[in-house]
């Protein structure tokens, strides 16, 4: 279900004004959405695109029932009446999984492909990049949320063998990404620099084909 005009102003007005920066954010990471990727500087901007986020993916009834449960307003649960009562079917509940799950794929390859442009290499003690400047634990973390929920883990069932097995691939590769970074964020180490270096790079050889190719038939 798409939001109205009216629906959506009503609801970003609801947000800005009953919500901090600091709140949105906060309701965005608990909805398992990357508040940092959705471009923002205030509370007006960030709640216009975490509106759009859901709305493209029908998970709007997420954000209202969990916003409304922080901030309870009688007219807002009035005008969504109908979008809160709808009961979630196994078919758009998979709807709504693999347009996510295809959005925080590209999000990912996105943030990949940018590290790999700079050309990182390690030497002694510093990450350096393709111009030469210093960047010391400079690297990125790929999000995973969507995968790991709750909700996915019951939806994947319904999902076709293979894309299921390449799923579980593309989120292997993240995963190890994860854990590179995760081992440089408890202490520096050159070799464990050159570990999550040689992990994206790796990951862009094995699986970045088979994940773009897996986010265009999701998102369709």
């Amino acid at each position: 279900m798409t939001l109205e005009p009216n629906e959506r102003t009503k609801l970003r007005q609801f947000l800005r004004e009953r919500f901090s920066l600091d709140e949105l954010k906060d309701l965005a990471f608990d909805l398992g959405i990357d508040f940092q990727s959705l471009p923002h500087q205030t509370t007006q901007e960030l709640a216009r695109e975490l509106i759009s986020y859901v709305d493209r993916r029908g998970q709007t009834g997420c954000l209202v029932t969990e916003a409304l449960a922080r901030r309870p307003d009688s007219q807002l649960r009035q005008m969504f009446t109908e979008l809160l009562s709808a009961p979630a079917t196994p078919q758009s509940s998979f709807l709504a999984l693999t347009k996510a799950l295809a959005s925080e794929i590209q999000f990912n390859l996105s943030r990949i492909e940018e590290f790999i442009q700079r050309e990182y290499r390690v030497d002694n003690n510093k990450i350096y990049s393709r111009d030469g400047e210093g960047a010391f634990l400079d690297y990125f973390t790929c999000m995973t949320s969507v995968f790991d929920s709750s909700e996915t883990q019951k939806v994947l069932a319904l999902m076709e063998e293979g894309t299921r097995a390449k799923l579980f691939q593309v989120y292997g590769g993240f995963r190890e990404i994860n854990d590179r970074a995760d081992a440089l964020k408890h202490a520096f180490r050159p070799w464990r620099a050159s570990l999550y270096v040689e992990a994206v790079e790796d990951f862009r050889t094995k699986f970045c084909a088979v994940a773009e190719k897996l986010s265009t038939d999701l998102g369709q």
